[in-house]
């Protein structure tokens, strides 16, 4: 079976890795939903953003070429336990592609899985704790928009807030 790994001369690869964005608000912010909170708009490169914000080339889609079918989503938020406990009880996460609501649920059902962690986190740190899609993957294709919106009750920040989003799946792309 011809995988698309870089030995067998195909014109793809397939690797694992995720697609992620991220969002930092500053303490004392006021981390609104009265306009939805839009994830994977960044993209790296632009306007400083460095690849350890997000690793997207284009807003809201996939390069020519690429498809991406994704297993899980993955909520990490690294906060003041208040600010979690406000982010967890007052919103909800929903992936969005191709104007078609595909998952929709309180932001406490995407465990963050978020590995070793010395901060208030959600979750257990422990990467084996993602909400996966075994039965029904996701498949995103270049051309398709999606996003991961954030939607909620507004509130402020008692401290730093830092929310990253991966969609964790197999990545296909030219080589």
């Amino acid at each position: 079976m011809d995988n698309g790994s870089i030995l067998t001369g195909t014109k793809i690869r397939t690797r694992q890795s995720p697609l992620f964005d991220s969002l930092a608000v500053a303490t004392t912010t006021t981390l609104t939903a009265t306009g939805i909170i839009k994830m994977f708009g960044n993209i790296v490169g632009v306007g400083g953003i460095g690849p350890e914000t997000t690793n997207m080339e284009k807003a809201f889609e996939l390069v020519g070429g690429n498809s991406f079918l994704v297993r899980s989503m993955r909520v990490v938020v690294h906060a003041a336990a208040a600010d979690i406990t406000s982010f967890m009880k007052g919103f909800t996460v929903r992936l969005i592609a191709s104007g078609i609501k595909l998952l929709d649920a309180p932001a406490d059902f995407w465990p963050g899985g978020a590995g070793v962690n010395t901060v208030a986190s959600n979750g257990i740190a422990d990467p084996r704790a993602v909400m996966g899609f075994d039965l029904d993957p996701i498949q995103l294709t270049d051309g398709i928009s999606f996003r991961v919106e954030l939607l909620g009750t507004t509130f402020t920040t008692t401290a730093a807030f830092f929310l990253r989003v991966y969609l964790d799946g197999r990545w296909t792309e030219p080589v």
